[in-house]
């Protein structure tokens, strides 16, 4: 029996752009992700990274788009697909592999690298509302315009 299981510590390089928002079936959300390697090579500064194309429907297209933007630290959890081939110039071309996001495949990341516990979306109609006492992304500390802010920020954890 094989698993195809793929859990990425990534930023979002890029703006991101939904499409189908109201409607929650069809929500689509198609993205690049940037995973950085466990090496660096000698004499380079900063270690490389990759590009990697990321699908989310439903729930967990809308999570994303609501709270998150360029720049965002995340933690994904999905499956690796590959398109469907097609036809082209009269030559059978591979289809494009991209990372399949699954419900609640979605957690939050401070921005130094550590996890922040179980703070986790996709599947809940709460996610889609604005936290309570926050008036503007700019008290954010320069999150992206217009994305909310993680609800569970402030909560101390509890040991």
């Amino acid at each position: 029996m094989s698993v195809n299981t793929v859990t990425l510590q990534a930023r979002i390089p890029f703006d991101l752009e939904i499409k189908n928002e109201d409607d929650d079936k069809k929500a689509f959300l198609g993205f690049t992700v940037s995973v950085r390697r466990n090496y660096k090579p000698d004499g380079e500064e900063y270690y490389p990274e990759d590009l990697l194309y990321c699908k989310a429907f439903g729930q967990t297209a809308k999570f994303i788009n609501n709270y998150f933007g360029k720049g965002s630290n995340l933690i994904l959890q999905g499956e690796l697909r590959r398109d469907e081939d097609y036809e082209k110039d009269g030559e059978t071309q591979k289809g494009q592999m991209y990372v399949h996001i699954v419900p609640g495949g979605v957690h939050f990341q401070n921005g130094n690298g550590e996890s922040s516990g179980s703070n986790s979306g996709g599947g809940s109609k709460s996610s889609s509302k604005k936290p309570a006492g926050k008036s503007s992304a700019s008290k954010s500390g320069g999150k992206a315009p217009g994305k909310k802010l993680n609800p569970l920020a402030k909560k101390k954890a509890i040991i």
